[in-house]
């Protein structure tokens, strides 16, 4: 009984004074407040976590992307006078993502001036463009003969991508590192003129009469000795000095050295419009980095049939520099070999 009646008296000494009441309600709303303070506390700090582990995801994924990110470029900078430069070449996307280039920088080390141009170059994966003629980028630049000039690209997730330095000799580009520079300097060592390979194709059956349709290419290396045949590659001028190319006259030879005396069938340079032939008079105009089709016959191989044989490309014609000066020109392209059957 002692005890119930401690209790009793504790609980009317507790509600009969109005201070210690309040003192327990104060703790209470004291010990509230402090749980909704620590709780919001928790709910922000959970929240500030969240947002930094996605911010640290998305830069991850950021890196990632910039680090598999493969754009191979293969170009040169051709001074078009003492204002501009002129930035030649490929683009070419090797990755699994696309790609965009924002930016190309040029650098004229020599008079320490630079500028850059904005671009907007979007390159799906395995997508290859090329820059040359109208698709070249011009840059405002002041540079004289001989200086050195470097040019990059930069890409939307900011690769720097293929730094290259250049040094111009009265409008030629030389390769200022150990790559090895685009067609392998074919301007500085057999010509002006760059053959593409896989461009070779042939046109089987031609009637040599004016308006005759050529049909469709086949690309390869082997043709009949039997039938008219004409052939055709796509060239480029990469002249040593910017000039303008006037081809007036040209052939493919085969050459068949294999009797003891040379024999050798030969196409004469066509003209080839709309798909079909043009006879007459033809001369074909090619201005710097311009590419253009080739077309030569019809002929009938019959000399070199049965063999394996050399096939030269003779290119005869002008060359007009910048200031309106022609002297002649002539380049012999000796790199296709041809199965006669």
């Amino acid at each position: 009984m002692l005890p119930r009646l401690r209790l009793k008296k504790t609980r009317r000494r507790l509600t009969s004074n109005s201070k210690g009441f309040s003192s327990i309600v104060g703790a209470v709303f004291a010990v509230l407040v402090m749980i909704s303070l620590i709780s919001t506390v928790f709910v922000w700090s959970l929240s500030q976590n969240t947002q930094y582990n996605n911010a640290v995801r998305q830069s991850n994924l950021a890196d990632l992307d910039r680090s598999n990110e493969r754009i191979q470029t293969n170009v040169t900078c051709n001074r078009i006078n003492d204002s501009w430069i002129s930035v030649n070449g490929t683009l070419e996307n090797y990755g699994s993502l696309s790609a965009q280039i924002v930016t190309l920088w040029v650098v004229d080390a020599t008079n320490k001036n630079y500028n850059h141009t904005a671009l907007n170059i979007i390159l799906l994966p395995g997508n290859k463009t090329t820059l040359s003629g109208s698709t070249a980028i011009n840059v405002a630049l002041n540079n004289q003969a001989e200086d050195s000039l470097s040019c990059w690209f930069i890409s939307a997730r900011g690769n720097t991508i293929s730094e290259k330095s250049f040094l111009i000799i009265n409008n030629y580009n030389e390769g200022g590192g150990n790559e090895v520079p685009p067609y392998a300097f074919v301007s500085g060592g057999i010509g002006s003129i760059a053959m593409d390979f896989s461009s070779f194709s042939h046109y089987d059956n031609v009637a040599p009469a004016n308006g005759s349709s050529v049909g469709s290419p086949v690309y390869g290396y082997t043709i009949s000795g039997i039938i008219n045949t004409m052939l055709h590659v796509k060239v480029t001028n990469y002249d040593l000095y910017n000039r303008t190319l006037t081809i007036t006259g040209g052939s493919m030879w085969a050459v068949t050295p294999f009797s003891g005396t040379i024999k050798g069938d030969q196409w004469s340079i066509a003209n080839v419009t709309n798909g079909k032939l043009i006879t007459g008079t033809y001369n074909q105009f090619i201005n710097h980095t311009q590419a253009v089709d080739l077309y030569f016959g019809p002929t009938q191989a019959s000399r070199s049939a049965g063999n394996i044989v050399p096939l030269f490309i003779l290119l005869y014609g002008q060359a007009t520099y910048e200031n309106g000066t022609k002297i002649d020109y002539g380049q012999n392209l000796p790199f296709i070999a041809l199965n006669v059957t």
